[in-house]
């Protein structure tokens, strides 16, 4: 922000500001999305925001533990919005204690008042007041847009806004282009590669940001695929879909981004069978979508080369997928090549910390030699939107 308001942070509530507005009493007042706002069980009043589900359904391991009464439930990231007329307003937050680097931001009529992030965690104490002063501004009091962006795994939680008694707390309001956008998919969308767990900077929520969709949820669960479950531990595409998607917060989605196949592609260029397999769990995955939203826009992407070259098998792997999406022939789907385009979004097989000068994976692959890394995310999430726009507009009808 070029002109950003006086922000203090601390572990005790400014005592002036007493008209409370909480998620618990007044959930109506807030727009949430990236997870589900549920009241964490051991902390009254604590709202955390589970979104998928970890497990198979016999040995759960969500982050969340106890806390939602479903072992499954993990949270990833949450964007809370709400508008207010106050010149003054605090926000009652959370840290797990001793989690450092793991940051909220802040968006103030579509501006960031740092897109660093503040770190609460050296208060000392799981509970935090930020309080946000426009005092000094003219004017002082205006309506503003507020969005909290919170990360970090299992450490961010949300407790309420506080303003003075003349001021109000109200929901930011909907119109015709307050989207709800879903993605699946496996570790490159669940966040993999981000630095100091900033999930709010992975690709999908970068693409949602430039294509100015207001609301949105990753259901991605890494280690998983069309076929791949890692080792049985979690479930696959499908059965994920089958599992959870059915949601009644998901219910009336505009758009559905499937993006999946990086951990089936082994072995899909030289055995029949392989390939045989992902196509059919792919296409019985997007029947189940089908049937869950039959308004919704799908789009399904190809196959994310990592720093593979792209090599034979994601290639086989994004060939096979396309020609079942074309047999499946659904009315309003979207197919966008990624390891094919012919700009492929992955090229090379560096990485950062071992760069080769073959690609772009020397700058767009983190350095644990598998996920997109910061900027990885920034550039997936720019490819996606760009491509998007073009299949769209070639949309029939």
């Amino acid at each position: 922000m070029s002109s950003p308001p006086t922000v203090t942070f601390g572990t005790t509530a400014t005592a002036a500001l007493s008209n409370i507005v909480t998620m618990l009493s007044k959930p109506s007042a807030f727009r949430t999305s990236g997870g589900f706002p549920v009241e964490n069980n051991t902390l009254p009043g604590a709202f955390i925001f589970p979104i998928n589900k970890i497990g198979n359904s016999i040995t759960p391991s969500g982050n969340l533990g106890t806390w939602t009464g479903d072992q499954e439930d993990n949270q990833v990231v949450f964007f809370v919005d709400f508008e207010t007329d106050a010149d003054v307003f605090e926000i009652k937050l959370r840290n797990n204690i001793g989690l450092s680097n793991r940051n909220y931001r802040f968006i103030i009529d579509g501006q960031y008042y740092d897109k660093i992030g503040t770190d609460t965690s050296g208060n000392g104490s799981g509970v935090n007041f930020v309080k946000f002063d426009f005092s000094a501004q003219t004017p002082a009091r205006k309506h503003r847009v507020i969005r909290v962006e919170g990360s970090a795994g299992n450490a961010h939680m949300f407790y309420h806004v506080a303003v003075g008694p003349t001021s109000s707390v109200a929901h930011p309001g909907s119109d015709a282009l307050d989207l709800m956008a879903l993605f699946g998919g496996d570790s490159m969308t669940e966040a993999g590669g981000v630095t100091n767990f900033s999930h709010y900077n992975m690709w999908c929520w970068r693409a949602l940001r430039r294509l100015g969709i207001a609301r949105g949820y990753s259901l991605a669960i890494g280690s998983t695929g069309y076929v791949a479950n890692s080792g049985g531990a979690r479930r696959k595409f499908v059965d994920q879909i089958n599992h959870d998607w059915n949601r009644p917060q998901l219910a009336g989605a505009d758009l559905i981004v499937v993006a999946n196949g990086y951990n089936d592609k082994a072995g899909t260029s030289s055995n029949v069978a392989t390939l045989a397999n992902v196509k059919a769990n792919a296409l019985s995955s997007w029947q189940s979508i089908r049937r869950l939203f039959p308004d919704s826009l799908i789009v399904i992407l190809g196959v994310f080369a990592g720093r593979s070259g792209p090599d034979a098998d994601s290639i086989a792997c994004e060939n096979g997928l396309k020609a079942q999406f074309d047999a499946w022939s659904d009315d309003f789907a979207l197919w966008i090549p990624v390891s094919t385009d012919v700009a492929p979004w992955m090229f090379g097989t560096g990485y950062t910390g071992a760069t080769n000068n073959s690609g772009n994976s020397d700058v767009v692959i983190a350095s644990d030699g598998t996920h997109p890394g910061d900027y990885g995310h920034e550039y997936i999430g720019a490819r996606f939107a760009a491509a998007f726009r073009q299949a769209l507009s070639k949309l029939p009808g």
